[in-house]
């Protein structure tokens, strides 16, 4: 059995492991920070913020 790593191996792992912090900083991502401008469906809008033209 061969047991020694090559550099194919080698560079597997490496994009391998950076796939992974990348997703799971994005995953962690919309947990910690608020989304600045959330769109909804459902808001309550103030009456200053409406405008109608008549």
């Amino acid at each position: 059995m061969n047991t020694e790593l090559n550099i194919q191996d080698l560079s597997v792992i490496l994009i391998g492991a950076l796939a992974v912090v990348f997703v799971a900083r994005k995953f962690l991502k919309q947990f910690i920070e608020p989304e600045e401008n959330p769109k909804c469906d459902k808001c309550p809008v103030s009456h200053k913020n409406l405008k109608i033209e008549k």
